[in-house]
């Protein structure tokens, strides 16, 4: 496997394994995100914001499309 930069350098097996690692995590753990009666999905925070906010509530939609933002793009 060739790195990005295309110096001909291998890719170490510890930056491997680390990637490989991070793309099995879902990017919300499945109990802090449920579905709410009316509709909305709850995401619960880790830890409370400064201002006391402890969960998000977003319609699927915006879910959807703040996950989708958050994936990064792909280089060729």
């Amino acid at each position: 496997m060739r790195s990005q930069r295309g110096s001909g350098h291998r890719a170490s097996g510890h930056a491997l394994r680390s990637s490989a690692r991070a793309n099995r995590r879902p990017p919300i753990a499945d109990e802090h995100i449920r579905l709410l009666p009316d509709d909305l999905v709850r995401i619960q925070l880790k830890r409370p914001f400064r201002d006391g906010t402890y969960a998000v509530d977003l319609d699927p939609l915006s879910l959807l499309s703040h996950l989708a933002a958050a994936v990064p793009m792909t280089y060729a």
